[in-house]
């Protein structure tokens, strides 16, 4: 099941942003999904699901947090 929100935006926020409708809509629903796992409120495959991104490809949300947490020193190493 789909639940539709609607944004009121204005005008000039769009202008601001510098994208389309869409392109906005869609940092919107990225910076959401990224807020909420980072809030602890949803899961990392929630989230990308809510990002539209396929579930396989969800370590990219718990990268950039991981990342954005430690202030960028993190190194990154491949198991």
């Amino acid at each position: 099941m789909i639940s539709t929100i609607t944004w009121n935006i204005p005008r000039e926020t769009l202008f601001a942003i510098k994208g389309s409708t869409e392109e906005v809509g869609d940092m919107l629903r990225m910076t959401s999904a990224v807020k909420l796992y980072e809030m602890g409120r949803i899961s990392s495959g929630i989230a990308a699901r809510l990002a539209c991104m396929p579930v396989v490809r969800h370590w990219i949300i718990t990268a950039y947090l991981t990342r954005r947490l430690a202030n960028g020193e993190i190194e990154w190493h491949k198991n």
